[in-house]
């Protein structure tokens, strides 16, 4: 009986010093990739970051990692498409998540004002409108949705021609 108690103390401790050792993990690649970045060290920060959500893919660190991800191919490289995929990977994978909100917001952004989509940018504003009602960028989006609606017109005017 005694031989019972201390294999299961022996198997608790070694779960716990694992599960101690992932959460240090996300913390420290998440610190690594956070001074990369306030360092403008964008390649170094991008590789852990990449670690990051291959290691942990369901946690709030890969939220963060593909959020920052996103936001360094859209404010440091201007790859607007990369960012695109990356601001979607977070609305897709994390659609509870706060960040997911702030991407839908990014994506209506960077359709209207850096690659002329504006289909795009009207769908991807109305559906923060719509799913986020309260949210104080709604006017914000609300006033963008309004100032897309004079080239949805033209728009619809070539098509119909």
């Amino acid at each position: 009986m005694m031989l019972k108690n201390k294999a299961a103390l022996i198997f608790c401790c070694c779960c716990l010093f694992v599960f101690t050792s992932c959460t240090n993990e996300h913390s420290v690649l998440w610190d690594d990739a956070e001074q990369l970045y306030l360092n403008k060290e964008y390649e170094n920060s991008i590789k852990v970051l990449h670690s990051i959500t291959i290691k942990f893919p369901n946690t709030e660190y890969a939220a963060q990692a593909k959020y920052l991800l996103a936001d360094i191919y859209l404010n440091e490289y201007n790859e607007y498409n990369i960012a695109i995929d990356y601001f979607t990977e977070v609305i897709n994978d994390f659609p509870m998540h706060e960040l997911a909100k702030k991407s839908l917001f990014t994506l209506g952004y960077i359709y209207g004002n850096y690659l002329d989509a504006y289909t795009d940018a009207f769908n991807s504003y109305t559906l923060f409108i719509n799913k986020y009602p309260n949210d104080p960028l709604v006017s914000s989006a609300q006033y963008e949705v309004e100032n897309l609606k004079p080239f949805l017109d033209t728009i619809e005017k070539l098509k119909n021609n």
